[in-house]
């Protein structure tokens, strides 16, 4: 693991020894690179009644280039990402960062849109004298 941002070089020797003590020895160089961080928000939260857009806003550190895709499906190379989602429906949104060395990491958010609901009321007694309760019928679909 290379936990910088700078690529790193181990060297790895492996050393084997037979049943009569003869020895071989090999060497070889392994070049770990740095993995960048992927991370955004958005502070959009209205998921209701369709189309909604979303302004998701990149945080990652350590990458210079960017891979967004919705539903598995590309989305965008930019920085930041603008859409609006026209159907109800739930979404995955992922953000691939990617480094100079081609190192990735990823990040997702779900997002569900959802209809708004209808509602109703009936008022059961809505005339009286004082002190009058009056009762409510509420239904939500």
């Amino acid at each position: 693991m290379n936990p910088g941002n700078t690529p790193v070089i181990y060297n790895v020797t492996l050393r084997a020894i037979d049943s009569i003590l003869c020895e071989s020895e090999m060497e070889q160089n392994i070049l770990i690179s740095p993995k960048p961080y992927s991370e955004f928000y958005s502070l959009d939260s209205n998921i209701c009644n369709p189309p909604v857009s979303f302004n998701f806003i990149n945080q990652s550190l350590d990458a210079g280039g960017f891979e967004w895709n919705i539903n598995d499906v590309f989305a965008s190379d930019n920085t930041d990402l603008s859409v609006t989602f026209t159907e109800i429906d739930s979404f995955q949104v992922n953000l691939i960062a990617i480094n100079a060395f081609g190192c990735r990491d990823t990040s997702s958010m779900n997002i569900t849109t959802a209809p708004i609901p209808e509602i109703s009321f009936d008022v059961i007694q809505n005339n009286g004298c004082t002190p009058l309760n009056i009762d409510f019928l509420a239904t939500l679909s």
